[in-house]
């Protein structure tokens, strides 16, 4: 074989596989260029942001009861009194009932007191 056959037989094996390459990359793009005309729609990504507007509503839960202030419990941690409001001043206006009280739990500035049993 000659020189020049083997080097003419190689440019054609060379400009076979890039006319493959060629054929299949074209073949992708073509695809994926169809999948995404098809699935996109104008309320997609490609619409107009300044459009939409914010989402503005309420709650209002009115059956939900305020949780107490001070919650006064017996040695069986049932509960005895629920007093609502500030707690300096119910501990004042109650002076008397706090006197037997210890504090047994306080979290977010709401507290349980156990009443001593009278003797």
């Amino acid at each position: 074989m000659k020189t020049h056959n083997l080097l003419s037989k190689w440019k054609i094996n060379q400009v076979m596989n890039l006319k493959k390459a060629s054929f299949l990359l074209f073949l992708g793009l073509a695809t994926l260029a169809g999948v995404e005309a098809t699935t996109l729609k104008a309320t997609d990504s490609t619409s107009n942001y300044s459009e939409e507007k914010p989402l503005d509503f309420t709650l209002k839960i009115n059956d939900v009861p305020e949780l107490p202030s001070i919650t006064l419990v017996d040695d069986k941690l049932n509960i005895v009194a629920q007093f609502y409001g500030d707690t300096n001043q119910l501990k004042k206006q109650f002076e008397n009932v706090f006197e037997n009280a210890t504090l047994i739990a306080e979290y977010n500035l709401r507290r349980m007191y156990l009443i001593s049993p009278k003797k």
